[in-house]
């Protein structure tokens, strides 16, 4: 899928082939039922205590 959103990826999976591509991130996420880090609610991509 070719893509002008490649900058500036906040997902933290460095190893991802998706990383910084954001439609190929998004659309592979939909297609789970579920959301990227960036579009998760903020309280979500807080590390655990």
């Amino acid at each position: 899928m070719s893509c002008p959103n490649v900058k500036e990826c906040a997902c933290p999976n460095l190893d991802c082939a998706n990383h910084a591509k954001c439609c190929d991130c998004v659309a592979n996420h939909r297609k789970n039922n579920n959301l990227p880090v960036c579009l998760r609610p903020k309280a979500e991509n807080q590390p655990r205590k």
